[in-house]
């Protein structure tokens, strides 16, 4: 996935001066992405430890899943409009790829309390 999308973001430089916007996402994409799985790991190693709170790791056995889903709903989307050139879809992709990565975000600060 995260390969697909710099390769995304280096063919977007046909969309003449959308470039910038483009491969800003393809990285921040690639960087939730690997968030996503680090943060994934650190709760399998601190769940079963008590490290992290019972109720902090089924919340995020309920929302990995969930995650996982809008992130390929995400991705879908963000390819099908580089591949098309339309910008205000991709923008759109990025915008609902932010309120995710900030979702995300709380769980990875949360699981810093198991280091």
């Amino acid at each position: 996935v995260v390969l697909s999308l710099v390769l995304l973001a280096g063919c977007a430089g046909v969309m003449g001066g959308k470039v910038d916007t483009i491969t800003v996402t393809a990285e921040t994409a690639a960087t939730v992405a690997d968030r996503a799985v680090r943060t994934n790991a650190l709760y399998k190693q601190f769940c079963p430890t008590g490290a992290i709170k019972a109720e902090d790791c089924a919340k995020w056995a309920a929302f990995y899943p969930k995650f996982q889903l809008e992130y390929g709903l995400f991705y879908a989307t963000y390819k099908g409009a580089v591949l098309s050139g339309d910008v205000t879809n991709a923008q759109s992709a990025a915008r609902a790829l932010e309120a995710l990565s900030d979702q995300l975000l709380i769980f990875y600060l949360t699981s810093q309390g198991g280091r």
